[in-house]
């Protein structure tokens, strides 16, 4: 990768972390950070602390001085219970900043999804994010406690590098060869040196060997995501399915989707295996390689065993901090995968809204203030591959009129309705719309969230409704039976038929009273008496309701005061 692309990471990466620090949490956040830092480095200190504890115990050994050996023993009680101590408070505090820092995200990125449609728009783009809520779920949950572990590791490393370097290189002493032509040769510190050079080169290794971890552990989300999508897609299907009796289908499609986790799976699992190889041989001969160095200097009596033990533990600290990117590996490469699925649902929000706002240019919305008339004048409806389905579409709507857009299916009555409420970006032309605080849409697919029976009723209504007015609205669409259940919770979707929640969205009609309402196919599941009855409550209930039917039923004709055929604009005839 150039340093542009290099460059331009980074830009993406601190645009994702740095929010946070900067919000109306920051100051607790950044209290949080620096108390734990502050263990951080205290465990530093005590390992700094036990590594010349390490020198004085074995010069004891080796000098046969059991009184010392045993004097260092409870000084080595205290520095073990401040350690533990803090390594507790760490992970203890470390672990509340991970969990305030993913849920800022949260619900900063749910704000984002949910905002100007984008939830329902990025998914008309070509190529559409796939799985946001896998994004938002569990990707800002590894993003948080990586991204803060990776830093306080960062903190603790450097801090551990320049401690037991100074060591190192005081106790190592200087290094005096002959180098051919070039004679005598001083090396002061070699240790340091030797740490430096096997460190660099156990980490150029591990990443040419590990490299390939980043795409596939990108792919494996992926795959993970879609695997569970499918999953609970089946679970809110599962009557459908059952009706038509073909689990043999779903069990080829759950077996195709859990293949791909499995390949990709193994394709890791191979290079896997290739780095934790190279990192066993490089951390189990780095336990032995500061011995054989210092070995000669110990037998010839220019170090004592102490000295010998301590230069070896600070080999350690010092090769272990140098090459933290080696033994981190695998965590960076995740973490790297998980970055860039965040970095790509945020570049594609932002390129969803950027291109909507672009397209709404060509529909030019505007809002009439008297709320008295809707206009559609020269309105070309195209798909997202711009393609034309409605041409040159013309029409007004006056106030408490009832207008019916009727056509054969599938020639875009549904998607002109999807302009009409602000949905769709996709097309040209001028729209003039009411401009009244109650507008209504409903939706041929009603939606019922998770909840009471109550909260189903009165999901788009705004106010307090009573039950007394929610058990007038079920008597008159002839629901009374569901009047006791208004406290429970359940998944009504799987529980009211289609009909009957078609008429839960005409039970919101009648309770939110709209000035104005687009319906589209609201009576498509039900009979044509219930039909009826449903018309008539809303003449009933809301006299003066101007309302847009988008319908192909011959029956609805006869329930509103003009027909437009949508026919008449269709490219596709």
């Amino acid at each position: 990768m150039n340093k542009q692309g290099i460059h331009k990471d980074f830009k993406l990466i601190w645009q994702l972390i740095s929010p946070y620090w900067r919000s109306q949490e920051a100051f607790l956040a950044w209290g949080l950070l620096i108390f734990v830092v502050g263990l951080n480095l205290s465990i530093v200190y005590l390992n700094v602390q036990i590594n010349y504890w390490n020198n004085d115990l074995f010069n004891s050994i080796q000098n046969m001085n059991a009184d010392k050996f045993y004097d260092l023993l409870p000084l080595f009680m205290i520095y073990a219970s401040f350690f533990v101590a803090c390594v507790v408070l760490n992970n203890y505090f470390t672990g509340i900043l991970s969990f305030r820092w993913r849920s800022w995200l949260t619900g900063e990125y749910v704000h984002k999804w949910l905002d100007n449609h984008a939830y329902y728009r990025i998914m008309l783009e070509r190529e559409p994010t796939d799985n946001p809520d896998q994004r938002i779920s569990q990707d800002l949950k590894e993003f948080a406690s990586t991204t803060l572990d990776l830093f306080i590791t960062v903190i603790e490393q450097g801090v551990t590098i320049f401690s037991f370097s100074i060591i190192l290189w005081t106790l190592s002493g200087t290094l005096t060869f002959s180098l051919f032509s070039l004679g005598i040769v001083h090396i002061d510190g070699y240790m340091f040196w030797a740490a430096f050079i096997y460190a660099s080169l156990g980490t150029y290794i591990a990443h040419l060997v590990g490299k390939k971890l980043i795409p596939l552990n990108f792919e494996q989300e992926k795959c993970e995501a879609d695997f569970r999508y499918r999953l609970v897609r089946f679970r809110e299907k599962r009557e459908e399915i059952a009706f038509f009796d073909n689990a043999q289908f779903e069990d080829r499609v759950f077996h195709t989707s859990f293949l791909h986790i499995k390949n990709n799976f193994y394709r890791i699992l191979k290079q896997a295996i290739y780095l934790n190889g190279w990192q066993n041989i490089y951390i189990n001969a780095s336990s032995i390689f500061p011995i054989l160095v210092m070995s000669p200097k110990f037998f010839a009596g220019a170090i004592t065993l102490g000295t010998l033990m301590q230069i070896s533990g600070a080999f350690g600290r010092v090769e272990n901090s140098l090459a933290i990117f080696l033994l981190k590996y695998q965590t960076l490469a995740s973490w790297r995968a998980v970055t860039k699925r965040l970095i790509g649902f945020e570049q594609d929000i932002a390129n969803v809204n950027l291109l909507n706002h672009q397209k709404n240019r060509n529909i030019k919305i505007s809002y009439q203030h008297e709320g008295t008339k809707l206009c559609v004048s020269n309105l070309n409806v195209q798909t997202p591959n711009e393609g034309i389905i409605l041409e040159n579409v013309n029409f007004e709507v006056n106030k408490t009129e009832k207008i019916l857009l009727k056509g054969t299916s599938g020639i875009g009555k549904s998607t002109l309705l999807r302009i009409l409420s602000g949905l769709w970006p996709f097309g040209g032309g001028d729209v003039i719309l009411p401009k009244c605080s109650r507008l209504m849409i409903v939706p041929q697919k009603p939606y019922l969230p998770l909840g009471t029976l109550k909260d189903v009723i009165t999901y788009s209504c705004k106010g307090n409704i009573t039950d007394t007015q929610i058990k007038e609205a079920l008597e008159a669409c002839r629901l009374s039976h569901l009047m006791g259940y208004l406290q429970e919770e359940s998944d009504w979707t799987n529980i009211l038929s289609l009909g009957e929640q078609q008429r839960i969205n005409i039970i919101r009609l009648i309770l939110c009273q709209p000035e104005w309402a687009i319906m589209d196919e609201p009576t498509a599941s039900m009979d044509v008496e219930t039909e009826k009855n449903i018309f008539d409550i809303i003449n009933k209930y809301c006299p003066d309701l101007t309302l847009i039917t988008v319908g192909h039923s011959p029956t609805l004709k006869g329930y509103h005061d003009r027909v437009i055929d949508v026919t008449q604009w269709s490219t596709k005839l």
